[in-house]
Order: C-alpha cells, then sequence, then structure tokens
C-alpha cells in the first residue's frame, strides 16, 4: 500500500468518527486510555505494523 493511500485510509476512519464519536466503542470502553502487550507463544506473521504506527503515532 502507498503512503497516500494509508494517509487516505486513516483519515476516512477518523472522519467516520468525528461529531459524537465512535458509538460502539463509546458504548463498551468510555473514556478508556489503555496500553496493550502482545504475547506470542509461536512463530507467525504480524501483518498491519505500518497501518497502526501512523495511526497511533502521537
Amino acid at each position: 500500500m502507498h503512503i497516500d493511500q494509508i494517509d487516505a485510509f486513516i483519515a476516512a476512519g477518523l472522519k467516520e468518527d468525528v461529531g459524537t464519536g465512535d458509538v460502539t466503542c463509546l458504548a463498551c470502553i468510555p473514556h478508556a486510555r489503555n496500553r496493550a502487550r502482545l504475547l506470542v507463544k509461536d512463530e507467525g506473521i504480524l501483518a498491519g505494523m505500518e497501518i497502526a504506527e501512523r495511526i497511533l503515532k502521537p
């Protein structure tokens, strides 16, 4: 995926939640901010890191 496509994908997702916010997330996890740790028990493939890093960058 080209960087412009990634940025457009991220922008579209964020635009969808502008205003009242992501109703599903607000209903499930109201105003939560947290961390996660990935525990890997076997070899595998982790996909989507480039997109995740761009979404989560400060």
